[in-house]
This record gives structure tokens, sequence and C-alpha cells, in this order.
């Protein structure tokens, strides 16, 4: 009971999988778009979130639209969530090999320009002294589901 995973298949041949869970995001951790529109109207450091946690699509069938089509199933799934309970973000910890993917599709930096291009100067050093460290790097990423909808 700490996340689920569900497949997608085509042809009795799984072909991607993605896994949720519950999550919280801490508004400091918002653009600050958010922080100044929160700031009078709630007093909650943190939000409640579903966090993606993996989410991943077999190496013959990726840049087909599968990726995408399993982010907007979870994005339906979570909108359709949050008429039961409080749930406005999803968090995902990106690979930065993936970043692009999850920028295309609605999904916000946590960090700041400035540390993501640090993280990114990281990651370009890691892919050549080593790439299976590189492959390993992630950053935080949200979605407010109310833009969404």
């Amino acid at each position: 009971m700490f996340n689920n995973t569900y497949l997608a298949f085509y042809n009795d041949e799984i072909i991607g999988f993605f896994t949720l869970s519950t999550d919280k995001i801490k508004v400091k951790d918002l653009e600050d778009y958010y922080k100044e529109k929160f700031k009078s109207k709630v007093n909650y450091k943190e939000f409640p979130a579903i966090k993606i946690g993996r989410l991943g699509i077999a190496s013959e069938y990726r840049k087909k639209g599968i990726g995408t089509h399993l982010l907007l199933m979870i994005f339906h799934m979570s909108i359709e969530m949050s008429k039961k309970v409080g749930l406005r973000f999803i968090t995902i910890d990106v690979y930065l090999s993936a970043h692009n993917f999850y920028k295309k599709n609605h999904c916000n930096d946590s960090h700041s320009k400035e540390k993501l291009a640090i993280e990114f100067k990281r990651f370009k050093k890691a892919q050549i002294k080593d790439p299976q460290t590189a492959n390993n790097m992630t950053v935080p990423m949200y979605v407010d589901l109310f833009n969404i909808i």
C-alpha cells in the first residue's frame, strides 16, 4: 500500500508502465507565481500531491507518443482523484536525460534556472566520466492539475 504500478500492453506484450504514490510539495519548491498566489489565500507550507515514481516505455516503442499518452492518463487519474480527496499537484523526480520530454508535457521545474543549469553541467560531465551516474541523475518537477483542467 505504498505505491501502485500500472502496465500498458500491446498485443499481450508489456510496452510501458508507471508507478504512482502519494506525496507532498513544499510551497518553497514552487515557482514565485504560486508563492505569491497562495501567500494570502492559504496558510499551508505544503500541498498534497501524487508522485510519479517511475514511467517507462520499452525501447522499441519509444518516440511513438506512448509516454505522452501514459502521462495524460496519469493527469486524468489525478484529476478524478482530486474530486474525492485534496490533491493539486503531481511531482516527479525526472531523469535529466528525459527532462525535455516532461517539459514538453506541461511539467515545471522545481529548481531555479540557475540551479538547473548547474545540474545540467554536472550531467554533461558525468556522461563523459561515468555514464552510469549520469543515467541516475534527477531533478524535481511538478504539474499543477488546475492548469491541466
